[in-house]
C-alpha cells in the first residue's frame, strides 16, 4: 500500500501537476477545519500555501496536497476480491480504456460482504477501475479490503479527490472520513443496505439530496420507500460458488441456515419445524452456520441440500449464496413477494410465511426428488439474471450512463480501446559546444 507523506518537494510536484502553483506557494487543499494566518477554511477548500509550511500542516492532518502521492487505478492490486478458496480471478481491463471511469467505494461495516462484492464485480465484468476502501474491523465474520481507511489515508484522500465516481456504501463515511468533499463534476452515489425488522427506515433523504446522490438499494424493499431508489441486486459470482458444491454423503437432508438474529431470522420456529419433521421420522437436519469466517459459511452451506433464509426480506445474501450453488431457498415476506412479481414477474424462491408453511415446504423438498430440482433450478435462473457479477456490473454502468449523461462510458462488447498514454516530456539535449579549429602555428 502506498502511504507517503507529503514533503515539500512531493507537494511542489503534486500542484505543478495540478497547475495550481505560485512563486514560492503551492495550492493545498483542506481536510480538516483550521485557521491558517486568520483565515477560516473548511474541509474542500483550496487554498495558496507558502511552500515552507506545507509538510507542518500536512503531517498535522489539516491539509492534503493533490498530486503529493501517487496512486494506481487499472494495474493496482486488490481489484477483485474474493473469499473462496482457489479463486484466481483477474480484472477485465488492466490500462484505461476509452470512457472508463475511476470508481472509488468506502464502506465501514460491509453488511452482507455486498460491498466487496460489488467492487470485485465492476472489476471483472466491466472496463472502469474501482477502488475499494474499508473502516474498521467491526465485522468479525468478513474483514476483506483492498485499502484500509486509516492505514492508507493519503492514497485514499488522493484516489478520492481523482476519482469520478463517489460510491457510499451504507452511509457517507467516505466524506466524512476523508474530509473531502465532492467536486461539482463527481458523482456520488449512495447505496443502501440492510433493514429494520421493526418498521422504521434507514432513509435520510434530506442528506441525499444535499448531495445530489444517485441513491440505489440492495433489497426491493428499499425501492418500496422511496421513488428515487433504483434497485441495485446483491452481486454473487454464481459460478464460483456454484463450484464450491459438495454434496454429501448420507441419506440426511441439510437445511443450511445462518442465524445472524434468531429473533428477525425465525431461527427458533426453523428448528421446531426441524424437530417435529425428526420425530415423524424425516430425515432431515439443521446446518446452523454462524460465528463463521465468510470463506468457511461458504463452504459449509456448499454441503447443505437446501437453504432456510428467514420469513423476512425474501431473499437475502444467505439465500443468494445457497441459490447460486443451486440449492433451492425458502423464505418469506408477503410485501416483498408482492415487490418481486412487481420487478421480476414471480416470486423467484420457495415460499414459506408461517410455522405449517414452513414445515410443509420442507418435507416436501425432502420427500419430492422433482419437486426438489424444478426449485433449485427457478431460483437458481433468478440469481443468474439479476445477481451474477456481469448482470450487476451491466446495470450498474447502465446506471452511470444516465446519471452522467454519458453514453460513451458503456464497456465495449470487444475488446477495449485503450486511452492513448501521454508521452512522457523529452528532456532537452543541452547543446554540444562548438569545437574550434586550431589554430595554425605561426613560425617566427
Amino acid at each position: 500500500m502506498q502511504t507517503e507523506t507529503a514533503s515539500v518537494a512531493q507537494a511542489r510536484s503534486g500542484a505543478r501537476e495540478a497547475g495550481g502553483q505560485s512563486s514560492g506557494s503551492v495550492v493545498v487543499l483542506a481536510v480538516e477545519r483550521h485557521k491558517h494566518d486568520g483565515v477560516l477554511y473548511l474541509p474542500g477548500q483550496s487554498y495558496a500555501m507558502a511552500a515552507h509550511r506545507v509538510a507542518a500542516n500536512a503531517q498535522a492532518g489539516l491539509i492534503m496536497v493533490p498530486g503529493a502521492v501517487r496512486v494506481r487505478w487499472w494495474d493496482a492490486p486488490g481489484r477483485v476480491i474474493a473469499a473462496e478458496t482457489a479463486a484466481d480471478v483477474a480484472p477485465r481491463a488492466t490500462r484505461q480504456g476509452l470512457g472508463a471511469l475511476r470508481i472509488v467505494q468506502g464502506v465501514g461495516y460491509d453488511p452482507g460482504s455486498a460491498a466487496f462484492r460489488h467492487h470485485s464485480a465492476v472489476n471483472e465484468t466491466t472496463h472502469h477501475a474501482s477502488a475499494f476502501i474499508r473502516w474498521g474491523h467491526s465485522n468479525p465474520h468478513c474483514d476483506l479490503r483492498q485499502y484500509d481507511g486509516d492505514g492508507d489515508l493519503a492514497t485514499v484522500r488522493e484516489l478520492v479527490h481523482r476519482a469520478d465516481v463517489l460510491h457510499c456504501h451504507v452511509n457517507y463515511m467516505l466524506l466524512a472520513n476523508t474530509g473531502l468533499r465532492p467536486r461539482p463534476e463527481q458523482l456520488v452515489i449512495r447505496h443502501y443496505h440492510g433493514s429494520r425488522p421493526e418498521g422504521r427506515s434507514w432513509l435520510e433523504r434530506p442528506l441525499d439530496e444535499a448531495h445530489r446522490a444517485l441513491v440505489v438499494g440492495a433489497r426491493l424493499s428499499h425501492v418500496a420507500e422511496w421513488d428515487r431508489i433504483q434497485w441495485l441486486p446483491i452481486p454473487i459470482p454464481v459460478a464460483r460458488y456454484a463450484a464450491l458444491r459438495q454434496p454429501h454423503e448420507g441419506q440426511c437432508f441439510r437445511i443450511a441456515h445462518s442465524p445472524t438474529k434468531r429473533e428477525y431470522k425465525g431461527t427458533g420456529v426453523f428448528l421446531a419445524a426441524i424437530a417435529r419433521l425428526q420425530a415423524r421420522g424425516v430425515p432431515v437436519e439443521a446446518v446452523l452456520i454462524e460465528r463463521q469466517q465468510l470463506r468457511d459459511a461458504l463452504a459449509m452451506k456448499a454441503t447443505c441440500d437446501a437453504v432456510f433464509d428467514s420469513f423476512w426480506l425474501g431473499l437475502q445474501g444467505s439465500g443468494l449464496e445457497g441459490a447460486a450453488m443451486g440449492l433451492p431457498v425458502i423464505a418469506g415476506d408477503p410485501d416483498v413477494a408482492l415487490l418481486y412479481k412487481q420487478h421480476v414477474g414471480h416470486v423467484p424462491y420457495t415460499y414459506a410465511q408461517d410455522e405449517l408453511q414452513l414445515q410443509r415446504q420442507i418435507e416436501r423438498l425432502v420427500t419430492d426428488a422433482a419437486y426438489r430440482a424444478e426449485e433449485a433450478a427457478r431460483v437458481h435462473r433468478y440469481v443468474v439474471a439479476y445477481h451474477d457479477y456481469a448482470a450487476v456490473g451491466a446495470r450498474y454502468e447502465q446506471m452511470l450512463a444516465v446519471a452522467l449523461q454519458r453514453p460513451e462510458i458503456l464497456t465495449p462488447a470487444g475488446e477495449p480501446v485503450v486511452r492513448p498514454e501521454r508521452p512522457a516530456p523529452k528532456t532537452p539535449k543541452r547543446p554540444k559546444p562548438a569545437t574550434q579549429a586550431p589554430r595554425p602555428t605561426v613560425k617566427r
